[in-house]
């Protein structure tokens, strides 16, 4: 949604509206909403292209409700007190609508902004686990990770390899206290360990 177009649209717009009064004021002589049309523009253009658009979109509107809209007809000059009046409510109201679509501008760059950096974030994220997961299976040693129940909830590929010769996978699953009674655990001195000093125990 460029700028530029947002521009020429709001010119382009008043001046259909313009036309528009025109063809109504011969049609019903008594038409009196002539500013209507035309705040129905500025809030077009400040939805679809933000506050400058809108802004141009205002005076331009203005200036064609004063030239087309208002008596003396094809000229600048406003006689009427009523016509005063209408047009500076037409012009604040207008602002008001430009301000506001400025402040739902701004809040939409924003939210956009955040979705934008929370989508790096999780990708990010994403990369950063399958890089340590890579690693995680790279490793030459049996890792074994546990949980608080001493349940073994995930093994890199050496570690799986291993225990697939010579530990059976029923013997995996039960928690540690279960294993330490079905297993006769030794250091390298050739002691016996005890439960509370198995490693994962210890953790």
């Amino acid at each position: 949604r460029s700028l530029l177009v947002g521009y020429f649209t709001a010119i382009l717009l008043q001046l259909l509206v313009a036309i528009c009064l025109i063809l109504l004021m011969k049609a019903y002589p008594t038409f009196q909403f002539s500013e209507s049309l035309a705040l129905l523009v500025v809030l077009l253009v400040a939805l679809t292209w933000g506050v400058g658009p809108s802004l141009l979109a205002t005076f331009a509107g203005a200036a064609m409700l004063i030239f087309f809209a208002l008596p003396p007809y094809f000229s600048l000059a406003i006689t009427g007190t009523d016509d005063k009046i209408g047009i500076f409510l037409f012009v604040i109201v207008s602002l008001t609508i430009s301000l506001l679509a400025s402040q739902a501008q701004r809040a939409r760059s924003a939210l956009e902004d955040e979705q934008e950096s929370l989508r790096k974030s999780e990708q990010e994220a994403r990369t950063r686990a399958q890089q340590l997961e890579a690693l995680f299976e790279a490793v030459t040693d049996g890792i074994l990770v546990y949980d608080a129940d001493g349940r073994m909830t995930q093994t890199n590929t050496m570690a799986r390899t291993m225990l697939a010769r010579y530990v059976e996978q029923e013997h995996l699953l039960q928690p540690i206290p279960h294993r330490a009674e079905q297993t006769n655990l030794h250091a390298p001195d050739g002691k016996s360990i005890t439960f509370d000093q198995i490693p994962s125990v210890r953790i």
